[in-house]
């Protein structure tokens, strides 16, 4: 049997002897270490960057023209599964939701939640890391094998998933307000570009193509499922007023750049381009003298990627109770993390495999997924604190 050696929190409290029979069960008990805006600010930078970039060409691909309409009739569907998650997240008491299924359904019930939260999030982690790779390939290194700009930028990752949340959120509150400059930059800039006339007309195809365009827009709206696994670090009540809000703001990231491709290039053209997103930097222009500022795209997506990698790699060794420290278990399951992604790399083949891949598998079982997960934990959830009285 394994033992494994680790701080629970980034001052360096210790535990003593946490055996790996036992690693999916424990939680961190340094709780209410964030503030709501902290959490509020990480969710919107990992899951801002599938809304904001991964989704847009899959989405214009299924829905092309209605791709804006999908989006705008997911907004009550998802404000009132918002309500779902609000009220797992009062029911539980804002304890760490392993914990509480360890305490209230046993071991066995804990275990296959934290298989499902760690498969899920290292599955995100991945599809980030090979967008990002191929992006970067393509645009700005094309002599760099993507295996390498892969490779580094997950060690990179994993380094910054070692030093904890707390320190994630500080480089998060770092970088996050300059993305969001940038965001609203480009956005203005193009607006002598744009001609919102050819979003029109809505359903020339009927409804078909809008239902497809609201389950891939599900596909990234929906991952705020996080909050669930972020819900014991916050030091104040999680109020819905407030995850409402991230989630509108995240319902803009996906709508901002749908309506700014369509109006920039047409219906046509921004479904066939691979990165819309990127394109959109490519229009700008600041006067008669300056172009070509699509550099700053880089910084965007770079931090982004960095913050939702960073992230989904912390929460996977915590639902594991595995912290990343110099003990020989830890290292064994990083390294492993670190083959599994060169294999992944190597398996997906080409972009546009990864781009069919995305389109046909990972994102419909990713809002599966979603939807699933929310409804078994409400149902247990509720159950219980109904029949205990847990939720007055």
């Amino acid at each position: 049997m394994i033992t494994f050696w680790f701080p629970l929190d980034p001052i360096g409290h210790t535990t003593k002897g946490i055996h790996l029979t036992d690693r999916c069960l424990i939680m961190n008990p340094n709780q209410g270490n964030l503030t709501i805006l902290h959490i509020a600010m990480l969710i919107i930078t990992a899951v801002g960057l599938i809304n904001h970039v991964i989704i847009i060409p899959v989405l214009l691909n299924v829905a092309g023209r209605d791709a804006w309409v999908s989006v705008l009739l997911i907004v009550i569907p998802y404000l009132l599964w918002i309500g779902l998650l609000l009220s797992i997240v009062k029911r539980t008491k804002q304890k760490p939701i392993i914990r509480w299924l360890q305490d209230h359904y046993g071991r066995m019930v804990a275990r296959i939640a934290s298989v499902m939260f760690a498969g899920q999030f290292l599955l995100l982690a991945l599809v980030t890391l090979k967008d990002l790779a191929d992006w970067t390939h393509a645009s700005y290194l094309p002599k760099t094998p993507v295996l390498l700009i892969s490779l580094v930028f997950w060690l990179l990752c994993i380094l910054a998933a070692m030093t904890g949340i707390r320190s994630l959120a500080i480089v998060n509150g770092i970088l996050l307000p300059f993305v969001v400059l940038l965001g609203f930059f480009v956005a203005s800039s193009n607006l002598p570009n744009k001609d919102y006339s050819l979003l029109f007309p809505v359903f020339e195809n009927g409804i078909v193509p809008v239902m497809n365009g609201m389950l891939y827009a599900g596909a990234g709206l929906f991952e705020i499922v996080i909050l669930l696994n972020l819900q014991h670090r916050s030091k104040s009540p999680i109020r819905f007023r407030s995850i409402a809000l991230t989630a509108l703001f995240l319902l803009y990231m996906t709508f901002g750049p749908i309506t700014g491709a369509i109006a920039e290039f047409g219906p046509t053209e921004a479904a066939r381009q691979r990165y819309p997103a990127f394109e959109e930097w490519r229009l700008v222009t600041i006067g008669h003298y300056v172009e070509h500022v699509d550099f700053l795209v880089i910084y965007q997506w770079m931090s982004g990627a960095f913050v939702r990698i960073s992230l989904y790699l912390f929460l996977v060794l915590e639902i594991l109770a595995v912290r990343p420290t110099r003990t020989k278990g830890s290292w064994i399951l990083l390294l492993s993390l670190t083959a599994l992604m060169l294999f992944a790399m190597y398996g997906v083949g080409s972009d546009i495999q990864f781009l069919r891949l995305l389109n046909e598998g990972i994102l419909p079982f990713s809002f599966a997924y979603y939807i699933t997960i929310s409804l078994v934990l409400f149902a247990l959830v509720r159950l219980r604190t109904s029949r205990k009285g847990d939720v007055k």
